[in-house]
């Protein structure tokens, strides 16, 4: 995951006899206990496993890439150990937010760490979810959206444990292709399908319609796009409204392209003429002398005068 983001993440003890920072990747200053042990220390089955020093760099930039959020399984894959989790959540550095998932101590509580927090909750509880709705339609940059308020998300399974960062709502149809990775570095729905999501969600077709131009105009997509990924959508409520926005939305789009074209070719008659009239004169010109040229000349510019 690559961020341009800058954040300060700590994940050394609360007294630590020497700290060495570390410039990350994306700008991010991480920094760890060096004062103990070599780089690498053998294990039990000979091989040589990440030294501590290793482990709490590995795990300070993972934190520092998704907003200073972290998951104790990321944690346990970077090589710090349960007691190492346990000892900094002892001393404040980390804080538990869900089961399973921490917000590292000092970082600035930000949008982006809830909304990367939201997702990773989800997946600390073995289902996936993804940043949609208002969310997404916020981090895809669509019109009217921007990065605050509740964050939502969509789910394809249901879950009895209520998400304290978010409010999520099972939807069944969720696609395969509606599910990409965002550019906060966790799953968000497609621009197609939180448009979808968004229209859909309003019984008025203005309001539809206006979402959908939005979105096309702004380039984050297309009336193709869109048809196509409608025309998998399955029957729920709000569809039909949605339906009538994009039949509306079709023909603005197909009169504003007539309109176009009808535009250029005037133009392009125009310039037509205008090349002939200039070939004419060059024509006469050319058959002139000089002096009945100027003669012909200053009588255009009488006429013009008397007019």
């Amino acid at each position: 995951m690559h961020f341009m983001h800058s954040q300060c993440v700590n994940l050394t003890s609360s007294t630590p006899a020497s700290l060495e920072p570390i410039e990350g990747s994306v700008g991010a200053s991480v920094a760890f206990d060096s004062s103990k042990g070599p780089d690498a220390a053998p294990s039990s089955s000979g091989r040589l496993r990440p030294s501590r020093k290793q482990s709490l760099l590995s795990a300070a930039q993972t934190a520092a890439d998704q907003y200073g959020a972290i998951t104790r399984r990321q944690l346990l894959s970077a090589g710090v150990t349960q007691r190492q989790i346990d000892r900094r959540m002892a001393v404040g550095s980390l804080t538990t937010v869900a089961r399973g998932v921490y917000f590292v101590a000092g970082v600035t509580p930000t949008w982006e760490q809830r909304a990367v927090a939201a997702v990773l909750v989800t997946h600390a509880r073995a289902y996936e979810g993804a940043l949609s709705h208002e969310s997404a339609a916020a981090v895809h940059g669509l019109p009217g959206y921007t990065r605050s308020g509740t964050i939502l998300l969509s789910i394809n399974a249901r879950d009895r444990h209520p998400n304290p960062l978010a409010i999520m709502s099972r939807m069944c149809d969720l696609l395969e292709e509606d599910v990409i990775d965002g550019p906060l570095g966790v799953p968000i729905t497609s621009v197609a399908r939180t448009v979808l999501d968004l229209a859909t969600q309003s019984s008025r077709i203005d309001t539809a319609q206006a979402i959908i131009s939005g979105a096309v105009e702004a380039g984050k997509t297309t009336l193709d796009e869109l048809e196509h990924r409608f025309g998998q959508a399955r029957r729920r409520s709000g569809i039909i409204p949605v339906r009538k926005a994009l039949l509306r939305a079709r023909r603005e789009a197909d009169r504003r392209i007539r309109a176009e074209k009808h535009l250029r070719e005037k133009l392009a008659r125009r310039e037509q003429r205008r090349t002939l009239r200039m070939m004419e004169r060059a024509a006469l010109d050319a058959r002139l002398t000089p002096s009945t040229a100027r003669s012909v000349s200053n009588l255009a510019d009488v006429g013009s005068a008397a007019a």
